[in-house]
Formats: C-alpha cells, structure tokens, sequence
C-alpha cells in the first residue's frame, strides 16, 4: 500500500498535535507516546485509509502545475496583467465595432489603446489606432488557440485521473496527458 499521504489522512482525522510522525513507508514515530485511546483512533484512522483520493489530488494539482507554466508561455501571468488584456482586448473589440458600423471613435475613449499605440510608436514607428486593434484582435485569436489546447489537455488529464478507479490507474492518467507544443 502506498502510505504517502497517510500524515495528510491523519490529520484530516483529527491527529494533530500528537508527538507523531509518519513516513512515507507507513512507519509511525512516537505512537508508544500515545495513550490507549489515542492509539485506538489511531488503528482505526489506519483502517480506514485509502491513498487513492490523496493520489488523485496530488495527480490533478500536477497537472494544473504544467497548464499554469504552459499558459505562461502564451500570457504575462499575474491578475492585474489579465486585467490589463481584458480591458485592451474589450477596447480592441469595441474600437473595431464602432468602424465597421461606420462611426469614427473618440480616440481618449481607448486608452489601453492609446498605450498599446505610444509603445510600438517608440519601438516600430508610427501606426494607427486600427491598425494596433486589428493586431491586438489577431494576437487575442493566436491566444485564444493555445489557451484552449491547453485547456482541453488539463480538463482531459483531470478527468482521466479522477475517473481511474486505483493508484495505477492515477498514474496511467496523469503521463498519458498530450500538452500541446508551443
């Protein structure tokens, strides 16, 4: 049996605090310091382990672990970065509505826009607002792709590893996630 989460299942049974330590081979030290009720919950909590959810837990959060660093090849991590592309792509979205209707934009209504624009004037050039919100739409739509490759691989991976009903099971799930390549 595998007792690599057994701390973890004693603790979620109420041992804590007790001069006790768990190995990962299922030893456990200092249990002859325990009184006779102490060690009867203990034999029962023992009884009653099962890895296979510990292990599932530990293959999913693995598995959001490689989609998080895969997403930070795609985007800037950081909530107040995704904030950031929120807000220029809606103002993209927007800008680029408002022209196909045939309406002329007011340019300070756009200024994660006008941010996008100062900086590629100082690195590339001139260029216009609609020109960097097509870019900007375009560079949403390369996103988008790998972002959802991504998410298709996680969701997949989880539910495999949820869905294996023994520890081999788990592991099987967990390597036999496809990450895209990016």
């Amino acid at each position: 049996m595998d007792y690599t989460y057994l701390h973890n299942h004693l603790r979620n049974n109420g041992f804590t605090g007790l001069p006790i330590s768990v190995c990962a081979d299922g030893t456990i030290y200092g249990k002859d310091d325990l009184t006779d009720a102490q060690q009867a919950q203990l034999s029962a909590a023992i009884d009653s382990y099962d890895p296979l959810p510990y292990l599932k837990s530990a293959a999913c959060s693995r598995i959001d672990a490689k989609a998080e660093v895969l997403r930070q090849t795609v985007l800037t991590p950081g909530s107040g970065q995704a904030a950031e592309y929120y807000l220029t792509h809606a103002e993209a979205l927007n800008y680029l509505a408002l022209m196909s209707a045939g309406k002329t934009p007011t340019d300070t209504d756009y200024p994660f826009l006008l941010a996008e624009q100062a900086a590629l004037v100082a690195t590339a050039g001139a260029v216009t607002l609609t020109a960097v919100a097509t870019a900007i739409m375009t560079d949403v739509g390369t996103s988008k792709t790998a972002l959802a490759a991504i998410k298709e691989a996680r969701r997949k991976g989880k539910l495999a590893v949820n869905a294996a009903t023994d520890a081999a099971g788990v592991a099987a799930a967990e390597a036999a996630v496809v990450w895209p390549e990016g």
